[in-house]
C-alpha cells in the first residue's frame, strides 16, 4: 500500500445489505495520520525556511531597486544596512523592506500550508481538517470570548516573565524587539498592519498548526498528548525566547481545545486573527485601551477578575457544545474516524456532526460575565 494514499479510506459502501442487523462500518487505515513528533518537527523546520526565503527574496529585491536609484550608492547602503546595536534607529528603506518582506512570508506561508494539505492529507483535506463554518452559537461564544484570551494570555504571560527574570535574570537588549517592530509599522496604515499581522497568521498558523501538524499528532498520540505537542510547535516557531514560546504554548493549547470542540477551524482563526490584531492596534495607538496598554502589566482587579471568570464561563460552554458524532436514521453506512481528532463524516453516510445548544445556563453565564467584563472597562477607564 502507497502511505500517501490517505484518501483510499474515505470511500464507503454505496449500498447495504438490509438483512444486517449490524451497520458497516469501515475498516480501520494501516498507516496513522502525518505527521508524527519527529516528521513535524521536519515540517515545521520547511515551513520556517519558506518564510526566511520568500522574506530574504522580496526585502533583498526592494532594498538592491532603492540602493540602485541612488545617486551615491555605497554611501546609502552603509546607512541602510547600519543595524549595530548602537543604532536605534531603522533606516526608512530598510524599514519598508522588511514590511513587505513580511507581508510576503504571511502570503507565502499561507499557500505553502494548502499545498501541503493538499497532498499529504489528500483531496478530501477540507473535511478532515474541519474547514467547515460554525454554528452561530460557536460563532457567538468566540467573539465573547476574545477579550478573556487577550487578558489571560497576557496574565500567564506576565506570570511566565516574572518567574523567568527571577530566576534566571538577563541584560535588557540594547535595541528591544517590539521597538523595531514599532518602527516598521509606523508608516503603515492600520488596515495592512492588521492584514500582516493578523489575518496573515490567523489563517497560516491556524491551518499548519491546528489543521495540519494538530491532525497528525492528535490522530498519532491521543488528545492530550497531541495537544501539548502541537502547542510545542507552535510556540517553538515563534521564539527565541523562552517566556514568549512558553506563553505561546498556553495560546495555542486553548486555540486547539477550541478547534477540537467546535470542529471547525474557522473559529480558532477568528480567535487568533483577533488576538494578533487588538495586539496590532494597541501598538500601533490606533486602539486605545489604557488597562491593556504596553506600561499596565497587570489590568485592574475588577478587570483580572472578571475576564477570569468569562474564560472559564466560555470554556465551560464550549465544553457543553461540543461537536459530537451521532447515527441519523438514513439507511447509509455507519461511519467513526480512525482517530482521535476533528474529521468530519462523508457525505455518503449516517453519521452527522450534533453540536448542542448552549442556550440557558451555560450561555447564560458567558452572557453575564461578558456584561461585568464591559463594565469593569468603563469603569476603570
Amino acid at each position: 500500500m502507497n502511505e500517501h494514499d490517505d484518501d483510499r479510506f474515505d470511500e464507503v459502501p454505496s449500498v447495504i445489505p438490509m438483512s444486517e442487523a449490524v451497520p458497516t462500518v469501515r475498516a480501520a487505515p494501516i498507516t496513522p495520520p502525518r505527521p508524527g513528533f519527529w516528521g513535524a518537527l521536519l515540517w515545521c523546520l520547511a515551513f520556517v525556511a519558506v518564510m526566511v526565503v520568500s522574506a530574504g527574496i522580496v526585502i533583498t529585491i526592494d532594498l538592491v531597486v532603492e540602493i540602485n536609484s541612488q545617486p551615491d550608492r555605497n554611501a546609502f547602503m552603509e546607512k541602510v544596512l547600519d543595524l549595530g546595536p548602537n543604532n536605534d534607529q531603522l533606516h526608512p528603506a530598510m524599514a519598508h523592506a522588511l514590511r513587505w518582506g513580511m507581508f510576503a512570508a504571511e502570503l507565502t506561508t499561507i499557500l505553502f500550508g494548502l499545498i501541503i494539505l493538499r497532498f499529504v492529507v489528500g483531496r478530501e483535506w477540507k473535511r478532515k481538517i474541519a474547514f467547515a463554518p460554525p454554528t452561530l452559537e460557536h460563532a457567538a461564544l468566540a467573539v465573547m470570548c476574545v477579550p478573556a484570551f487577550i487578558i489571560v494570555s497576557g496574565l500567564v504571560g506576565y506570570a511566565i516573565q516574572s518567574g523567568f527574570e527571577a530566576l534566571l535574570p538577563v541584560p535588557q537588549e540594547e535595541v528591544p524587539l517590539e521597538k523595531i517592530l514599532a518602527q516598521i509599522f509606523d508608516s503603515w496604515p492600520t488596515w495592512m498592519a492588521v492584514l500582516v499581522i493578523g489575518v496573515g497568521p490567523g489563517i497560516g498558523e491556524e491551518l499548519w498548526c491546528r489543521g495540519f501538524l494538530g491532525r497528525g499528532l492528535v490522530g498519532r498520540y491521543g488528545v492530550v498528548a497531541g495537544v501539548i505537542a502541537t502547542s510545542f510547535f507552535f510556540g517553538a516557531m515563534h521564539g527565541p525566547s523562552i517566556p514568549y514560546i512558553m506563553v505561546t504554548f498556553f495560546m495555542g493549547a486553548c486555540l486547539h481545545l477550541i478547534y477540537l470542540a467546535t470542529r471547525s477551524i474557522f473559529v480558532s482563526m477568528f480567535v487568533h486573527f483577533a488576538n494578533n490584531s487588538i495586539a496590532t492596534m494597541l501598538a500601533m495607538k490606533s486602539l486605545d485601551l489604557p488597562f491593556l496598554n504596553a506600561d499596565t502589566a497587570v489590568p485592574p482587579l475588577p478587570i483580572v477578575f472578571s475576564a477570569v471568570g468569562l474564560f472559564i464561563a466560555c470554556g465551560y460552554a464550549f465544553w457543553l457544545g461540543r461537536a459530537r458524532l451521532v447515527d441519523s436514521d438514513e439507511p447509509l453506512p455507519v461511519w467513526r474516524p480512525y482517530h482521535a481528532g476533528v474529521e468530519l463524516p462523508p457525505a455518503e453516510s449516517r453519521t452527522v456532526v450534533e453540536r448542542p445548544s448552549v442556550m440557558g445556563l451555560p450561555m447564560g453565564m458567558v452572557v453575564l460575565m461578558f456584561g461585568a467584563f464591559v463594565l469593569s472597562c468603563v469603569f476603570a477607564g
